[in-house]
């Protein structure tokens, strides 16, 4: 792969559902969701964490508080710009089950757009994606609109599509007791 990439960890969500628990720090199979999340972005240039401290990376803090995700991916993509990063891949630290190589897909299907998007049963995950570092200033700009989701910003943006032909554990998001169960029983399992 020629293009730089940086890649951001998502780390920054408050586990309301699980009771306020740190996602990052969740056990799966003996080894954090957050230290999963770093091995998926093996492939980058370099790698830090959004919202949170990084083990071992630098961590990036959002520039405007309480914004959500969308402030975490803006504050993501300035500094890979700045790091001179083509692309900054974005990798939610609830979803385990990840893989490098589908991000290597993703930057392969990227070519000619702003954003490259996983979508599952015609559900975009707009957090496993990569994205153009020319969005940087587009993010920024976004955050002072009203409608802060990133599916709305990712809707402005000339965006592909990476269909994942059915679920899979891969796409396991831990947001409950029970997905974290389902994630245990996975790695589990002979």
């Amino acid at each position: 792969m020629c293009k730089k990439v940086f890649g951001i960890v998502l780390a920054g969500g408050h586990g309301r559902r699980l009771g306020g628990i740190d996602k990052a720090t969740l056990q799966i199979g003996g080894c954090s969701t957050l230290s999963r999340a770093k091995r998926v972005l093996s492939f980058a240039d370099a790698i830090a964490v959004s919202g949170r401290e990084g083990e071992g990376v630098p961590r990036i803090d959002d520039k405007i508080k309480n914004k959500g995700p969308l402030a975490g991916i803006a504050a993501s993509l300035a500094w890979a710009e700045e790091g001179g990063a083509e692309w900054l891949a974005t990798v939610p630290t609830d979803m385990p089950f990840l893989a490098s190589a589908l991000y290597v897909k993703l930057l392969n299907a990227a070519d000619g757009s702003d954003l490259a998007v996983a979508s599952v049963e015609n559900r975009q995950h707009w957090l496993v994606a990569v994205w153009s570092v020319k969005l940087a200033l587009a993010a920024q700009d976004a955050l002072r609109g009203d409608d802060l989701s990133i599916a709305h910003f990712a809707r402005t943006l000339r965006t592909r599509e990476l269909i994942i032909p059915h679920r899979n554990q891969m796409f396991l998001n831990i947001n409950t007791k029970a997905d974290l169960e389902l994630a245990q029983a996975h790695v589990e399992a002979p």
